[in-house]
């Protein structure tokens, strides 16, 4: 406004000589991010570790390293656990449908996964995906329960997305949340274009910081074996989700990260996993995986979650 107007002659100058701006009123960072305890001390919330303001940075890295290495190597540990847990599911949920066959007609009495053959529930998820449960839930399943029904299946949950992603800040801190979410694994062609492989043999995933904007935007993350496994794994479990969003011509069958929020209902990509004391009650074998891996209290287990996030692992 200033150079085309002012400048220009357009518009008188202000008596000022200038045209009034804005204040700018910003937090520094040092001050953001923190909280005060009932003991009255107040402590930095930015990591999932908890750092006492009052010390310097050199004292805080020195009195709690430990502390430190030791919540980093728990995320770590769970997150291991959680991908384990997550493809022994699959892989018998592969086996059982093999000597399945798909459910057509069902039976409507059926009371029992037993009745219905845990066998034929996989074979039916494998060949027809989870919509086809949704639409078809009493001819397949009958008045047996539907929760235990699910368990047999499979699907990855948006704890184990959680879980890759964990590791995958471990490996490569550059990237963010917004990769993440963002992470399209096919291009709109259906080219397999997030997740390439180097003239060295290494895997990478290529995806995108929109913050950083422009060419700028751009992340490539070379994959370490275990990663590259991790990734692969993600992939191969999502892959019967991914074909039914395909067939149906839903466009997020291209991202990597898909899941049903536990129970049968179209699938679609998750959102940020929000742990905070409103949303932790909800997240019941995740707090126990912590407590039995970590050896500590509900109490103290509950408080290290609730500050978890792919924000708070990355500092």
């Amino acid at each position: 406004m200033d150079e085309v107007f002012l400048q220009s002659g357009i518009w008188a100058k202000p008596f000022s000589g200038a045209l009034p701006r804005p204040i700018s009123k910003s937090t520094p960072g040092t001050k953001t991010n923190s909280k005060q305890k009932a003991d009255g001390t107040v402590v930095s919330d930015k990591l999932i570790t908890e750092v006492p303001m009052h010390l310097t940075d050199s004292e805080a890295i020195e009195i709690l390293f430990k502390n430190i290495h030791e919540d980093n190597a728990l995320v770590l540990t769970w997150a291991r656990h959680r991908l384990q847990k997550a493809k022994e599911a699959y892989e018998a949920c592969v086996k059982r449908g093999q000597r399945g066959t798909v459910i057509t007609g069902g039976n409507n009495n059926a009371k029992t996964i037993d009745e219905i053959g845990a066998e034929n529930i996989c074979a039916t998820f494998l060949k027809k995906g989870v919509t086809y449960f949704k639409n078809n839930l009493k001819s397949i399943l009958g008045k047996a329960p539907n929760g235990e029904a699910y368990k047999l299946l499979g699907i990855p949950s948006v704890e184990t997305a959680f879980a890759l992603q964990m590791l995958l800040i471990h490996g490569h801190p550059d990237v963010t949340d917004a990769f993440f979410l963002g992470l399209e694994l096919y291009n709109k062609r259906g080219d397999l274009t997030a997740l390439t492989k180097t003239e060295s043999g290494a895997y990478q995933l290529t995806g995108y910081k929109d913050r950083a904007g422009g060419q700028n935007s751009e992340r490539k993350i070379l994959l370490s074996n275990e990663e590259a496994e991790w990734v692969q794994l993600t992939l191969s479990m999502n892959q019967v989700l991914r074909d039914e969003l395909r067939a149906a011509g839903n466009d997020e069958w291209r991202y990597m990260f898909l899941h049903t929020a536990g129970r049968f209902t179209t699938p679609s990509k998750p959102e940020s996993i929000k742990l905070n004391d409103t949303t932790i009650k909800f997240k019941r074998e995740m707090v126990e995986e912590f407590m039995a891996l970590g050896n500590r209290s509900e109490f103290a287990t509950v408080r290290f979650i609730s500050r978890l996030s792919v924000t708070a692992f990355r500092a």
